[in-house]
């Protein structure tokens, strides 16, 4: 844990020293007395070394660097475990307390490096949640919705289905679940009226269901 920033933070530089537990953030004394921490971007960037001379104004540009580096490699932090949107990088950053200003500074950046593209995380999330968990398409829609994806992205996302792979995806979830339905109810209607609300429920339109349902009744 970093000692608290002591009052007196301007003034001459007496000592730097690297933190124990953490080699990449240093220990900023003036006139003997602690005065801050900062990440070694910030002791290069500001050139802070022994002897140097650090003015109110000078600590202010610090101050704000270092506001800005920590949230910056906390939002690459994020991104390190999965694609993410920039709806729930900037809901994570502001979860932190990080300025609004900041947050808008880094996902521009992020969005500059290729880090952040909404549309590419709608195409695979549309690939691959139809393929791996038979989701239709108005459950995707919400999903990428919730995620801060733009109406247009979202379009241009779930254009990319073609009808027989969604009703293939319709096809394996029913399979899986005719013969729970069969099994709790005696009558076809029934059974029929039932597996089409699950598969409604799972996102898919009746276009979608009505064939399935037909070759499941044949077979």
């Amino acid at each position: 844990m970093e000692q608290e920033h002591n009052p007196k933070q301007t003034g001459t530089i007496s000592k730097i020293e690297v933190q124990k537990k953490n080699k990449q953030r240093y220990n900023i004394y003036i006139d003997g007395d602690y005065a801050f921490a900062v990440h070694e971007d910030i002791l290069i960037s500001q050139r802070l070394q022994k002897g140097k001379e650090i003015t109110a104004s000078e600590l202010d540009v610090i101050t704000a660097e270092e506001q800005y580096k920590k949230a910056e490699r906390a939002a690459y932090h994020y991104l390190s475990y999965r694609p993410r949107t920039r709806k729930e990088i900037k809901d994570s950053l502001l979860r932190k307390d990080v300025e609004a200003g900041i947050v808008e500074q880094i996902l521009d950046k992020l969005e500059t490096e290729g880090y952040i593209n909404d549309l590419d995380f709608a195409l695979r999330w549309v690939s691959e949640r139809i393929q791996l968990k038979l989701k239709g398409p108005l459950v995707l829609k919400e999903e990428l919705r919730q995620k801060g994806i733009s109406s247009r992205d979202i379009a241009e996302a779930l254009g990319q289905l073609e009808y027989e792979e969604q009703v293939d995806a319709c096809m394996r979830l029913a399979e899986k679940k005719w013969d729970q339905v069969k099994k709790r109810y005696t009558e076809k209607r029934e059974q029929k009226h039932k597996l089409m609300m699950y598969l409604q429920r799972r996102g898919f339109s009746f276009e979608v269901i009505q064939p399935v349902i037909q070759r499941l009744e044949e077979s």
